[in-house]
């Protein structure tokens, strides 16, 4: 049964419409409940990332290919970055449609290309139809056993790394659904050129291949190591060279690679842009949190690998998809700690192989065990169950986390009017100086620099947000301030609420600032030179 049967496209549509309608119906809820006098940023999950997002978005809306990262309060050369993000904004510029809006209208359709793909790539590597629905809905709907640990606090990957989950993906971003998609396909593409040799798959796995790259980089890593690994299998298994499929593999190195290119020139060229990449450390949790957070699917999938590496034929004989789904299994593994400083980043797409090996391990391993025995179909079912709580707790806590704290997942009416103005009377060069919160939102929802914004996007971010929360504090004697102030390329001064929970300062005896907006608490002010 293959992806082009009319009998799968029924079943996977209804899969698809439940996956994308539970990853949506958080946004939906959230817009709802909207509190009054506040408009909802369209944002719940990893928040200061979102706003991120949306200032990439803005300036291609404004017509731009090369950004300026707006967290970035010096000048450097207009980069290559963020392309997807820019794209999404020139299709806003194009349509007419508000950024967010196409933002979740992207998040949507990738997460529905995310099921498809899903799907193809059991199609590819599974024998039949059971094991291909099966992979498809652990994949989707299942998670791990993080929810157990939660009531202490203790946040495990399937609550906190979206990009290890499927369905938290697809609720997460805009990105993160196409990326994976693009990797399934690019591996999924990659099997069915060796498997019918034909060139035609080879280069559509490559092209995949470069689009996983183009909206994550790291994939590139993932897919590379899978690869080399199947070869390895291969060749020990067969007892031969693989050359046959070392040259299929070409495309896969050579078509992501001036992707690969690009993005590192930009990156690298320029030391502001140099220091954001160094300061980007994301560091795996200790291996028993991927094994709570993996849970009882993780299990399986551990079963279904064991299985498929003493007998080959529970892959229904195809020696490819053995050995790719083991590569990827072990490969996937070792990467989650491989000693680079973006590793948690390597999840992603790991849950893919574990998947469709769980879904051998439950066919092949724990049902026949089950049914051995008296209650095996109410412990298949309570094993389920357990599966299912952390996928609903991604799904729920975000909305009454956003009612609770309100700010930045909804914006007051003050701030909104006062980013407006800021859009619409300060050049886009113009740095803004602002609270935390505030200086991550400036960007997105008015289009200027900010002297801070974002952990990894400013540079000497550590630095910088201390010299932020000084300012605004108590801390400072008026002549201190007036120096450093005048010292730094900021222009304009955001003084609203937040500004004014960090300390007691009055901006209005400051003899350096100029008020030049007011709206409620909210109040500008410009810097005098």
């Amino acid at each position: 049964m293959s992806l082009n049967s009319r009998r799968a496209w029924p079943w996977l549509g209804g899969t698809l419409a439940v996956a994308v309608g539970l990853a949506s119906l958080p946004y939906l809820v959230a817009w709802l409940l909207t509190p009054p006098d506040m408009t909802f940023s369209g944002l719940l999950v990893h928040v200061a990332d979102g706003y991120s997002y949306l200032a990439k978005m803005r300036q291609g809306a404004a017509g731009a290919w090369l950004i300026h990262l707006p967290y970035i309060p010096q000048d450097h050369p207009p980069a290559l970055l963020f392309p997807y993000h820019v794209l999404l904004g020139h299709l806003a510029r194009w349509s007419g449609l508000p950024l967010i809006v196409v933002y979740h209208g992207a998040r949507v359709l990738g997460g529905a290309a995310l099921v498809v793909a899903l799907y193809g790539l059991a199609a590819a590597l599974l024998p039949d139809r059971g094991l291909r629905r099966t992979a498809v809905l652990i994949a989707v709907f299942t998670s791990g056993l993080g929810w157990l640990t939660l009531p202490w606090g203790h946040l495990t990957p399937d609550l906190v790394v979206p990009e290890s989950n499927v369905l938290y993906a697809m609720l997460a971003n805009a990105h993160f659904p196409p990326a994976l998609a693009a990797l399934a396909a690019a591996l999924g593409g990659h099997h069915q050129a060796i498997a019918t040799g034909r060139w035609r798959w080879a280069w559509m796995a490559g092209g995949a291949a470069a689009l996983a790259v183009l909206l994550q980089p790291f994939l590139a890593l993932t897919i590379g190591a899978v690869v080399c690994a199947r070869l390895l299998l291969t060749a020990r298994w067969e007892r031969r060279l693989p050359l046959r499929e070392a040259v299929l593999a070409l495309p896969l190195a050579l078509l992501p690679a001036p992707v690969l290119a690009a993005a590192a020139v930009s990156l690298l060229g320029d030391p502001a842009l140099r220091a954001t990449a160094e300061q980007h450390v994301m560091l795996s949790p200790p291996p028993w949190d991927y094994l709570i957070g993996y849970g009882l699917p993780g299990a399986a999938a551990v079963a279904g690998a064991v299985l498929l590496w003493r007998k080959p034929q529970a892959a229904g004989g195809d020696a490819g998809a053995r050995a790719l789904l083991l590569a990827w299994f072990l490969v996937g593994a070792l990467l989650l700690y491989v000693p680079l400083p973006f590793q948690r980043r390597l999840s992603i797409g790991y849950a893919l192989p574990l998947a469709l090996l769980a879904a051998i391990g439950v066919h092949r391993v724990v049902w026949p065990w089950l049914r051995e025995r008296r209650g095996g179909r109410a412990a298949l079912a309570a094993l389920v169950v357990l599966s299912l709580p952390s996928t609903l707790a991604v799904l729920v806590l975000p909305v009454p986390g956003a009612l609770g704290l309100r700010e930045p997942f909804y914006i007051a009416a003050h701030d909104q009017a006062a980013f407006a103005w800021l859009e619409a009377t300060i050049p886009r060069d113009a740095v803004v100086l602002a609270g935390p919160r505030h200086g991550n939102q400036v960007p997105a929802l008015a289009g200027t620099r900010v002297f801070w914004g974002h952990p990894f996007e400013t540079p000497g971010s550590e630095e910088r947000l201390a010299a932020v929360r000084r300012f605004f504090s108590g801390d400072w004697s008026e002549e201190e301030r007036r120096a450093w102030l005048l010292d730094t390329p900021i222009a304009f001064v955001y003084y609203g609420m937040e500004e004014q929970q960090l300390g007691p300062w009055d901006p209005d005896r400051a003899d350096y600032l100029r008020p030049v907006f007011a709206r409620g608490p909210v109040r500008v002010y410009r810097v005098v030179r």
